[in-house]
């Protein structure tokens, strides 16, 4: 099962009141997640503060925008509050609360989020057995996209002659091929290999990725990889095993958006 919380619910509320002495940054104490700010709702682990801005200008305007987000589940909050002195002893306050929500993905569904994927991934790589082929093209091409900072094509379908991505960079071109072994300790043998460099050779490619789940490369794959680039049919083919793409999930994760941005980006987007 995966878990995301890229979904919210908003809470928003506007008020006249004459607590103007107490300013925003201590009326937010106040209120039921007071205890809740550094520990996470649903796993307890102590959770981060990548948003925290507090302003008091002095009796003229209080602002406190504050997000918290869980590194361990992904679970997040937030709260923006704004109180404006309108004169008499009364302020104007306005406030914006939102809570992320759980959402679960079967992990062979096509609706899985790559976001909350790649963050399951990192600590439970024999999920890997189970994504459907389509999803873990998509992942495949996410974690590259990353990786070599490049512009990625899904080209995965019925006939695509072993090709599913095209990886693009400022100055280089490679083609992926992607595939999914439920057995995650098999060996990849030499004929997907032999195939890839065959559809190289007719779509005019010459530099190859291939990803597999399965645990290693077979003597026969990794020599004919070799010997392909050594006679000229290709320039070189990169092969990637279980191993090899979850410590490149991992060493890319820093890039993959938390869920809170995910969130941000739509509010930014909305109306």
């Amino acid at each position: 099962m995966i878990l995301d919380y890229t979904e919210f619910v908003e809470e928003s509320a506007e008020e006249i009141h004459e607590n103007f002495f107490s300013p925003a940054a201590q009326q937010i104490q106040t209120r039921f997640f007071r205890n809740l700010k550094r520990q996470c709702r649903f796993c307890r682990g102590n959770m981060d503060m990548p948003i925290n801005s507090v302003q008091d200008l002095g009796g003229t305007f209080d602002s406190v925008h504050q997000l918290f987000d869980c590194p361990h589940c992904g679970w997040w909050w937030e709260h923006d509050l704004h109180g404006t002195y309108m004169g008499e002893g009364e302020i104007f306050s306005s406030s914006t609360h939102r809570f992320s929500i759980l959402r679960k993905f079967d992990p062979q569904g096509l609706d899985v989020p790559i976001t909350s994927l790649r963050h399951v991934l990192k600590d439970k790589p024999t999920i890997l057995a189970d994504l459907h082929p389509t999803k873990l093209e998509q992942l495949v091409g996410s974690v590259f996209k990353d990786h070599l900072d490049c512009d990625v094509t899904h080209l995965g379908r019925s006939g695509d002659g072993g090709i599913d991505l095209l990886l693009v960079t400022s100055d280089q071109q490679w083609v992926v091929q992607v595939k999914r072994r439920h057995n995650l300790n098999a060996a990849e043998g030499v004929k997907p290999i032999r195939e890839l460099i065959g559809s190289m050779v007719v779509e005019q490619q010459r530099n190859g990725i291939f990803v597999t789940t399965a645990g290693r490369f077979t003597r026969g794959a990794q020599s004919t990889a070799k010997r392909a680039a050594l006679v000229g049919a290709v320039e070189k083919i990169q092969l990637v095993d279980l191993n090899s793409f979850i410590d490149l999930l991992r060493l890319t994760n820093h890039q993959n958006k938390r869920p809170w941005m995910i969130a941000a980006e739509r509010i930014a987007a909305s109306p």
